[in-house]
């Protein structure tokens, strides 16, 4: 009878423990959740994020003003280039978005791909498949849309570009280890460029890898001398 009822006195306790630790289990992930929020924005670069919701403000607003006209005369739609337009900042903001939530570690493992992938496309540029406007190959037809790959390589040379100016600080002053392989990177780039030719884009490559390497700490002699 004693056993039976301290069984009977200590069940709903057990149950009061296990509701109880439930509940602080469930308050301190929360509290953990909420603190990874807070760490996340408080790594956010709001000046620049700033600046490119000014961008794409004003290049909306050059669209609607500047292609209201033709818009209506084309399509008759004032609004069809504009539209369009807004289709296309929605997509780089989920871009963007995407690349903020993924993590440094996976970015730094894509670099290469992304680089292989982009002289691929700027070499498909040069074959029958890539499509000629006004005397220069530089689009790929996807039936849908047709895709600049030197839009796709500007990116994936600032990933490059970012990774290996931090990765390889002890020795980007040097000029064999630190400033040949990202100048030969570019270069190959360039050519490919030059072939369709885009004067633009290989000017674009070229001011990219410079600043880049100034800021990353190159020696200025080699950039000038360059």
């Amino acid at each position: 009878m004693r056993s039976a009822g301290v069984r009977s006195a200590a069940a709903p306790n057990t149950s009061w423990d296990s509701r109880y630790g439930r509940r602080e289990a469930a308050k301190k992930a929360g509290l953990e959740s909420a603190a990874q929020r807070r760490d996340a924005l408080a790594g956010t670069d709001w000046f620049l994020l700033g600046l490119v919701l000014v961008l794409i403000c004003l290049g909306l607003t050059m669209v609607f003003s500047a292609s209201g006209v033709a818009s209506m005369r084309l399509h008759d739609d004032p609004y069809f280039f504009f539209r369009r337009q807004v289709i296309f900042a929605v997509i780089g903001l989920a871009a963007m978005w995407l690349c903020y939530r993924t993590p440094k570690v996976t970015l730094e493992r894509l670099q290469y791909p992304m680089l292989f992938l982009c002289l691929f496309l700027l070499v498909v540029t040069l074959s029958p498949l890539g499509v000629s406007v006004n005397g220069a190959k530089r689009w790929i037809n996807l039936l849908v849309i047709r895709l600049q790959p030197m839009e796709l390589a500007k990116i994936a040379r600032v990933f490059y570009l970012a990774f290996y100016l931090r990765s390889k600080q002890c020795i980007i002053k040097s000029f064999g280890r630190g400033i040949i392989p990202p100048f030969l990177i570019t270069g190959v780039f360039c050519l490919l460029l030059l072939a369709p030719p885009d004067f633009g884009g290989a000017t674009v490559m070229t001011m990219l890898l410079f600043f880049r390497c100034l800021v990353g700490g190159t020696r200025l002699l080699y950039l000038v001398l360059s």
